[in-house]
């Protein structure tokens, strides 16, 4: 209204980056405290139901976490930090008690916003709503984080929940009940790729066997790799010493 009255268009303003009209808005900070970018959801159902900061010097949000500044401490205290998809699935973990969170601004989580978790802790847990796109989303973010050496766990809430839904339902005590039932990296891409449960038939077993074993390519650290092998073999009830030789094949 002010840019309007100094005899600014809504078209120049928009072109200026100001574009967050009719949106619910979350300030985005760095990791130092300082407002670095906004994000918007839409309250009209007006499309991207999200929208960000344009790319600035300051704010990239390829290198940003939201609510990592507040987060930090709390990370380094618990040794892990819960990583969720949006800033509301954030706000509502936080009011409910689980301060080491963090979210990524509606993208793919990068390279980049991996590296930042070193300085804070080594274990990310990612917590994901649990239908075909959450599923997704923590496949392709379990790989990033892999590849930066990062240990990670995954928890899925029951189709039909996000954070909000299901801390309303079932409280911090059930969210802190489904933490405590994480997977590997390598049972949950197991579980996923397989359909949902670990195969019977001999065949599908090794077969399965042979779909997972890239993943761990992927993984920097030998005793990493060593310790997934074992998992991996147990689970599906495969000879370890053949496993292991099978993995020997793709490096």
């Amino acid at each position: 209204k002010f840019l309007q009255g100094e005899g600014f268009t809504r078209d120049e303003m928009e072109k200026a980056g100001l574009k967050f009209y009719q949106r619910i808005i979350f300030p985005i900070f760095n990791l130092s405290g300082e407002c670095v970018g906004f994000g918007g959801r839409s309250i009209n159902g007006a499309e991207p139901k999200y929208l960000n900061t344009a790319e600035t010097p300051a704010f990239s949000k390829g290198s940003t976490l939201y609510g990592l500044h507040l987060s930090r401490r709390a990370i380094q205290d618990t040794g892990e930090v819960i990583l969720v998809e949006g800033y509301l699935d954030l706000i509502k973990t936080f009011q409910a008690g689980f301060t080491n969170a963090a979210a990524t601004l509606g993208t793919a989580l990068t390279p980049h916003q991996a590296k930042l978790f070193h300085r804070f802790t080594e274990r990310v847990v990612l917590l994901y709503d649990g239908d075909t796109a959450g599923k997704n989303a923590a496949f392709r973010n379990m790989e990033v984080l892999l590849t930066q050496d990062l240990q990670v766990e995954v928890v899925l809430l029951p189709e039909g929940n996000d954070p909000d839904s299901f801390l309303d339902k079932y409280g911090a005590d059930g969210l802190t009940g489904l933490l405590k039932k994480r997977e590997s990296p390598v049972l949950f891409y197991l579980r996923m790729s397989a359909g949902d449960k670990i195969p019977e038939r001999s065949a599908d077993r090794i077969a399965a066997a042979r779909k997972t074993l890239p993943l761990l390519l992927l993984i920097a650290s030998p005793l990493k790799r060593s310790e997934y092998l074992s998992t991996l073999a147990e689970t599906l009830q495969l000879n370890e010493e053949a496993l292991r030789s099978e993995f020997q094949k793709l490096q």
